[in-house]
C-alpha cells in the first residue's frame, strides 16, 4: 500500500526492500495481508544480540514477533520457521519446539515439519555427544489451505527404484475381508513428470561464509527451497529478522518481491553489498 512508515527504510531495489529497526516495531506499521509467506531464521537467543533473551527464555522471547507477523500474511500465506540448535552446559535447550509451539499459540496452525541436513557442517565441542549436522524448519499457515509449491522447483528426480516399481504394474486390492494383497496389473498410480513430491528432510550444504559478516547466514539454497514452497510466483516474502539478506536474494532469484527487516545496520550493509553482487551475476 501507500502507508507512509515511521520506519528507516534503509534500501528500496524495487522488488526489495530492508528496513532498519526493530522487527515488532517494525512489523507493525506494515500493511495486514500483504505478503504470500514470512521465511526467516530468527536470532539463536543470546547467541545474537537482539535482546539479549537467555535459551531457556526463548519462546516468550520470540512470541510477540510470531504474533506480529500472522495478519501480515495473506489467507493463504504460511510461514517457514527455521530454527537451529543450541546446547548449554552438555544439553541441549529446545528452542525451536519453544519457538514452535509459541507460534501456535500466536493462532499458527503446524501444517509440517522438515529436517535440515547439513552435510558439511563442522563438528563442534559445545555439541559433545553427536556431531550436529541438522536444523529444524517449522511450516505453518493461517489455514489448512495454504499454497504450496509442489512444482519443479522443490521436486526431486525420480529414483531409479521407484520408477521401476511403477513400471511393474503392481497395484494394491482389498479383499473382501479387508486384508490388502498385491496384484499385478494395469497400475493406476504415475509418477509426476516434475518429480518427486518434497520431502520432510532436504540436504543443502552450509553456505561458504568467506567475506559474508554475518556470523550464520542462511543457505541460499535452503533459502530458494522455502521461498518457491510457500510463495507462488510473482508473490511476496518477508524475512523479520533478513541478516545478510539471503531469503530476500533468493526471492529475487525466484521472481518474488521481498521485504527485510534488521537492527543490525553492518548486516544491512552486508544485505547491500550482495545485492549489487546478485545483479552482477552471483551471490
Amino acid at each position: 500500500g501507500d502507508r507512509r512508515l515511521m520506519a528507516e527504510r534503509y534500501l528500496d531495489d524495487g522488488d526489495m526492500v530492508l528496513y532498519a529497526g526493530d522487527a515488532g516495531e517494525v512489523m507493525a506499521e506494515l500493511e495486514p495481508a500483504s505478503f504470500d509467506a514470512v521465511v526467516t531464521s530468527p536470532p539463536y537467543a543470546d547467541l545474537r544480540s537482539y535482546g539479549g533473551s537467555k535459551p531457556e527464555d526463548y519462546g516468550e522471547w520470540i512470541a510477540p514477533f510470531l504474533a506480529a507477523a500472522l495478519p501480515l500474511v495473506k489467507p493463504s500465506g504460511s510461514m517457514m520457521l527455521n530454527v537451529g540448535r543450541v546446547l548449554r552446559d552438555g544439553c541441549e535447550v529446545p528452542i525451536a519446539e519453544a519457538a514452535r509451539d509459541a507460534a501456535i499459540t500466536a493462532g499458527w496452525l503446524w501444517l509440517d515439519s522438515m529436517v535440515w541436513n547439513k552435510p558439511n557442517a563442522f563438528y563442534s565441542a559445545s555439541a559433545p555427544y553427536l556431531h550436529n549436522v541438522h536444523e529444524h524448519v517449522w511450516w505453518l499457515a493461517r489455514s489448512t489451505d495454504a499454497y504450496r509449491g509442489y512444482d519443479a522447483e522443490t521436486r526431486t528426480p525420480h529414483s531409479p527404484t521407484t520408477i521401476e516399481r511403477y513400471s511393474q504394474g503392481f497395484r494394491t486390492n482389498r479383499s473382501k475381508d479387508g486384508t490388502r494383497y498385491h496384484k499385478k496389473g494395469k497400475s493406476i498410480a504415475r509418477p509426476n513428470p516434475d518429480g518427486a513430491c518434497p520431502k520432510s528432510v532436504v540436504t543443502f550444504s552450509i553456505a561458504g561464509h568467506r567475506g559474508i559478516k554475518h556470523p550464520a547466514p542462511m543457505a541460499i539454497k535452503l533459502a530458494r527451497h522455502l521461498v518457491a514452497l510457500a510463495c507462488p510466483a510473482g508473490g511476496s516474502v518477508l524475512d523479520p529478522f533478513v541478516g545478510s539478506g539471503t531469503t530476500c536474494l533468493a526471492a529475487r532469484e525466484l521472481g518474488r518481491s521481498s521485504v527485510g527487516i534488521d537492527l543490525n545496520t553492518d548486516y544491512l550493509d552486508e544485505a547491500c553489498s550482495r545485492t549489487r553482487i546478485l545483479a552482477l551475476g552471483g551471490v
